[in-house]
Protein backbone atom coordinates (compact mmCIF):
# COMPACT_ATOMS: atom_id res chain seq x y z
CA UNK A 1 0.00 0.00 0.00
CA UNK A 2 1.55 3.73 -1.13
CA UNK A 3 1.98 5.78 1.77
CA UNK A 4 -0.32 8.72 1.63
CA UNK A 5 0.53 11.98 1.84
CA UNK A 6 0.16 13.84 5.80
CA UNK A 7 -2.93 16.33 5.06
CA UNK A 8 -3.43 19.32 7.83
CA UNK A 9 -5.90 18.18 10.75
CA UNK A 10 -6.23 19.63 13.90
CA UNK A 11 -5.96 17.82 17.32
CA UNK A 12 -6.95 18.89 20.24
CA UNK A 13 -7.18 22.51 19.11
CA UNK A 14 -3.57 22.48 17.37
CA UNK A 15 -3.09 22.30 13.58
CA UNK A 16 -0.63 19.28 12.41
CA UNK A 17 0.21 17.17 9.56
CA UNK A 18 -0.84 13.83 9.66
CA UNK A 19 -1.26 10.87 7.52
CA UNK A 20 -3.98 10.52 6.24
CA UNK A 21 -6.38 7.76 6.70
CA UNK A 22 -8.14 5.84 3.65
CA UNK A 23 -11.88 5.19 4.64
CA UNK A 24 -11.13 1.63 4.64
CA UNK A 25 -8.92 1.79 7.34
CA UNK A 26 -11.02 3.19 9.42
CA UNK A 27 -12.52 0.52 11.10
CA UNK A 28 -8.26 -1.24 11.57
CA UNK A 29 -7.69 -2.18 15.45
CA UNK A 30 -4.50 0.17 15.20
CA UNK A 31 -6.17 3.01 13.97
CA UNK A 32 -9.29 2.87 16.34
CA UNK A 33 -6.73 2.81 19.04
CA UNK A 34 -4.80 6.24 17.97
CA UNK A 35 -8.12 7.86 17.15
CA UNK A 36 -9.27 7.05 20.69
CA UNK A 37 -6.37 8.16 22.16
CA UNK A 38 -6.41 11.68 19.93
CA UNK A 39 -10.90 11.94 21.28
CA UNK A 40 -9.25 11.43 24.83
CA UNK A 41 -6.56 13.94 24.56
CA UNK A 42 -8.87 16.59 23.13
CA UNK A 43 -10.90 16.01 26.01
CA UNK A 44 -8.03 16.66 28.38
CA UNK A 45 -6.62 19.28 26.24
CA UNK A 46 -10.08 21.18 27.28
CA UNK A 47 -10.52 20.52 30.44
CA UNK A 48 -6.46 21.34 31.51
CA UNK A 49 -7.31 25.17 29.65
CA UNK A 50 -10.76 25.12 31.74
CA UNK A 51 -9.28 24.52 35.08
CA UNK A 52 -6.00 26.37 34.03
CA UNK A 53 -8.21 29.75 33.56
CA UNK A 54 -10.93 29.00 36.46
CA UNK A 55 -10.24 32.47 38.34
CA UNK A 56 -11.83 30.69 41.75
CA UNK A 57 -9.15 27.84 41.56
CA UNK A 58 -5.36 28.27 43.77
CA UNK A 59 -2.35 26.86 41.99
CA UNK A 60 -2.86 24.32 44.20
CA UNK A 61 -6.38 23.72 43.64
CA UNK A 62 -5.83 23.73 40.05
CA UNK A 63 -2.66 21.27 40.52
CA UNK A 64 -4.98 19.20 42.94
CA UNK A 65 -8.01 18.68 39.82
CA UNK A 66 -4.72 18.25 37.56
CA UNK A 67 -2.37 15.66 38.20
CA UNK A 68 -4.64 12.90 38.65
CA UNK A 69 -6.10 13.64 35.19
CA UNK A 70 -2.38 14.06 33.41
CA UNK A 71 -1.11 10.89 35.43
CA UNK A 72 -3.98 8.99 33.31
CA UNK A 73 -3.59 10.82 29.85
CA UNK A 74 -0.05 10.08 29.87
CA UNK A 75 -0.88 6.49 30.88
CA UNK A 76 -3.28 6.32 27.78
CA UNK A 77 -1.21 7.43 25.31
CA UNK A 78 2.17 5.85 26.25
CA UNK A 79 -0.28 2.36 26.43
CA UNK A 80 -1.35 3.37 22.68
CA UNK A 81 2.25 3.87 21.88
CA UNK A 82 2.72 0.04 23.65
CA UNK A 83 0.47 -1.64 21.76
CA UNK A 84 1.21 0.17 18.56
CA UNK A 85 4.51 -1.60 19.00
CA UNK A 86 3.66 -4.60 19.60
CA UNK A 87 1.45 -4.77 16.73
CA UNK A 88 3.80 -3.98 14.18
CA UNK A 89 6.55 -6.18 15.18
CA UNK A 90 4.26 -9.16 14.94
CA UNK A 91 3.62 -7.96 11.57
CA UNK A 92 7.58 -7.68 10.85
CA UNK A 93 7.34 -11.41 12.33
CA UNK A 94 4.48 -12.04 9.64
CA UNK A 95 5.82 -10.68 6.65
CA UNK A 96 9.97 -12.52 7.77
CA UNK A 97 7.31 -15.70 7.89
CA UNK A 98 5.88 -15.42 4.47
CA UNK A 99 9.55 -14.39 2.96
CA UNK A 100 11.69 -17.03 5.04
CA UNK A 101 13.82 -19.37 2.58
CA UNK A 102 12.57 -22.90 4.02
CA UNK A 103 14.99 -24.76 5.80
CA UNK A 104 15.68 -28.77 4.71
CA UNK A 105 14.86 -31.10 7.16
CA UNK A 106 18.59 -33.22 8.60
CA UNK A 107 16.92 -36.14 6.90
CA UNK A 108 16.68 -34.97 3.92
CA UNK A 109 20.11 -35.47 2.18
CA UNK A 110 18.92 -35.52 -1.41
CA UNK A 111 17.99 -32.05 -0.76
CA UNK A 112 20.92 -31.38 0.76
CA UNK A 113 23.35 -33.06 -1.59
CA UNK A 114 21.20 -30.95 -4.42
CA UNK A 115 22.15 -27.51 -2.74
CA UNK A 116 25.51 -28.45 -2.75
CA UNK A 117 25.55 -28.84 -6.44
CA UNK A 118 23.80 -25.86 -7.06
CA UNK A 119 26.22 -23.77 -5.22
CA UNK A 120 29.07 -25.20 -6.98
CA UNK A 121 27.87 -24.53 -10.14
CA UNK A 122 27.40 -21.05 -9.25
CA UNK A 123 31.00 -20.42 -7.89
CA UNK A 124 31.69 -22.05 -11.57
CA UNK A 125 29.92 -19.76 -13.70
CA UNK A 126 32.05 -16.25 -14.71
CA UNK A 127 30.78 -13.11 -13.72
CA UNK A 128 28.87 -12.48 -17.15
CA UNK A 129 26.81 -15.45 -16.70
CA UNK A 130 26.07 -14.89 -13.24
CA UNK A 131 24.94 -12.19 -14.76
CA UNK A 132 22.53 -13.70 -16.94
CA UNK A 133 21.01 -15.95 -14.32
CA UNK A 134 20.44 -13.06 -11.83
CA UNK A 135 18.44 -11.76 -14.85
CA UNK A 136 16.74 -14.45 -15.23
CA UNK A 137 15.79 -15.16 -11.66
CA UNK A 138 13.97 -11.64 -11.80
CA UNK A 139 12.21 -12.66 -15.25
CA UNK A 140 9.91 -15.73 -13.46
CA UNK A 141 9.89 -18.07 -10.97
CA UNK A 142 11.35 -20.95 -12.64
CA UNK A 143 14.50 -20.41 -10.91
CA UNK A 144 13.58 -20.76 -7.09
CA UNK A 145 15.04 -23.73 -7.01
CA UNK A 146 18.54 -22.48 -7.80
CA UNK A 147 17.55 -19.40 -5.51
CA UNK A 148 16.98 -21.66 -2.71
CA UNK A 149 19.96 -22.89 -2.40
CA UNK A 150 21.76 -20.06 -2.85
CA UNK A 151 19.88 -17.81 0.00
CA UNK A 152 21.14 -20.96 2.05
CA UNK A 153 24.43 -21.02 1.21
CA UNK A 154 26.64 -21.16 4.73
CA UNK A 155 29.26 -19.35 2.61
CA UNK A 156 28.17 -15.79 2.42
CA UNK A 157 27.65 -14.57 -1.39
CA UNK A 158 29.33 -11.53 -3.24
CA UNK A 159 26.47 -8.20 -1.38
CA UNK A 160 25.10 -7.68 -4.82
CA UNK A 161 24.77 -11.17 -6.02
CA UNK A 162 23.16 -12.02 -2.57
CA UNK A 163 21.01 -8.59 -2.67
CA UNK A 164 19.59 -9.65 -6.29
CA UNK A 165 18.42 -13.07 -5.49
CA UNK A 166 17.04 -11.85 -2.20
CA UNK A 167 15.18 -9.50 -4.16
CA UNK A 168 13.99 -11.86 -7.08
CA UNK A 169 12.92 -14.17 -4.37
CA UNK A 170 10.88 -11.77 -2.08
CA UNK A 171 9.25 -10.39 -5.16
CA UNK A 172 8.05 -14.11 -6.01
CA UNK A 173 7.17 -14.95 -2.31
CA UNK A 174 4.42 -11.84 -2.18
CA UNK A 175 3.10 -12.75 -5.34
CA UNK A 176 2.52 -16.72 -4.31
CA UNK A 177 1.15 -14.81 -1.31
CA UNK A 178 -0.63 -12.31 -2.52
CA UNK A 179 -3.80 -12.15 0.27
CA UNK A 180 -0.74 -12.36 2.92
CA UNK A 181 1.18 -9.39 1.60
CA UNK A 182 -2.33 -7.37 0.65
CA UNK A 183 -3.02 -7.67 4.32
CA UNK A 184 0.40 -7.14 5.52
CA UNK A 185 0.91 -3.79 3.79
CA UNK A 186 -2.66 -3.04 5.13
CA UNK A 187 -2.16 -3.37 8.69
CA UNK A 188 1.74 -1.68 8.44
CA UNK A 189 -0.09 1.10 6.99
CA UNK A 190 -2.82 1.33 9.67
CA UNK A 191 0.17 1.08 12.64
CA UNK A 192 2.29 3.35 10.90
CA UNK A 193 -0.97 6.20 10.93
CA UNK A 194 -1.21 5.38 14.20
CA UNK A 195 2.38 5.88 15.31
CA UNK A 196 1.99 9.21 13.71
CA UNK A 197 -1.04 10.11 15.72
CA UNK A 198 0.39 8.50 19.10
CA UNK A 199 3.60 10.81 18.72
CA UNK A 200 2.08 13.42 17.60
CA UNK A 201 -0.73 12.95 21.02
CA UNK A 202 2.52 12.57 22.79
CA UNK A 203 4.15 16.12 21.89
CA UNK A 204 0.43 18.00 22.02
CA UNK A 205 0.06 16.70 25.52
CA UNK A 206 3.81 17.47 26.31
CA UNK A 207 3.23 20.83 25.14
CA UNK A 208 -0.03 21.73 26.91
CA UNK A 209 0.92 20.63 30.27
CA UNK A 210 4.80 20.87 30.65
CA UNK A 211 5.18 17.84 33.22
CA UNK A 212 8.27 17.58 34.10
CA UNK A 213 10.32 14.88 32.29
CA UNK A 214 10.68 12.68 35.82
CA UNK A 215 7.05 12.87 37.07
CA UNK A 216 6.27 11.85 33.49
CA UNK A 217 8.38 8.91 33.13
CA UNK A 218 7.57 7.78 36.76
CA UNK A 219 3.81 7.92 35.87
CA UNK A 220 3.89 5.95 33.07
CA UNK A 221 6.61 3.26 34.47
CA UNK A 222 4.72 1.90 37.27
CA UNK A 223 5.39 -1.25 39.25
CA UNK A 224 2.44 -3.05 37.78
CA UNK A 225 2.25 -1.64 34.19
CA UNK A 226 2.99 -3.87 31.29
CA UNK A 227 2.85 -0.89 28.90
CA UNK A 228 6.11 1.05 30.19
CA UNK A 229 8.05 0.99 27.44
CA UNK A 230 5.50 2.88 25.28
CA UNK A 231 7.20 5.58 27.22
CA UNK A 232 9.59 5.86 24.46
CA UNK A 233 7.09 8.09 22.77
CA UNK A 234 7.85 10.91 24.27
CA UNK A 235 11.30 10.78 24.19
CA UNK A 236 12.86 8.53 27.01
CA UNK A 237 15.79 6.30 25.83
CA UNK A 238 15.22 2.71 26.33
CA UNK A 239 18.02 2.90 29.13
CA UNK A 240 15.96 5.00 31.00
CA UNK A 241 12.95 3.29 30.57
CA UNK A 242 14.44 0.44 31.95
CA UNK A 243 15.93 1.85 34.47
CA UNK A 244 12.53 3.52 36.01
CA UNK A 245 11.59 0.03 36.05
CA UNK A 246 13.81 -0.99 38.49
CA UNK A 247 12.97 2.21 40.33
CA UNK A 248 9.46 1.98 40.01
CA UNK A 249 8.53 -0.02 43.42
CA UNK A 250 11.01 2.20 45.44
CA UNK A 251 12.22 5.64 47.02
CA UNK A 252 14.79 6.34 44.65
CA UNK A 253 14.39 9.73 42.26
CA UNK A 254 14.26 9.07 38.31
CA UNK A 255 15.43 11.30 36.17
CA UNK A 256 14.43 11.21 32.16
Amino acid sequence: MATQRTAPTFIAGRAVNLMELPAHLADHPSAQIANSTLRQLGDFVQHHTDVMQDPLLSERGKAAKLNPLKVGMARVIAAAAAVNQDAAKQTDKREAAMLAVPAIAPSDAASAAVDVEVRQWWRSLDSKQRADMLQKFQDGPEHQRIEAALLRSPVALADPELLAIRDSWNRQARIDNAGETTAIARDRYAQDYAGDAIKQAAAIFQASTAMPHGDLLRAVVTGDNPMANGAAVFGFSQDAIDRAKVLADGNESVDG
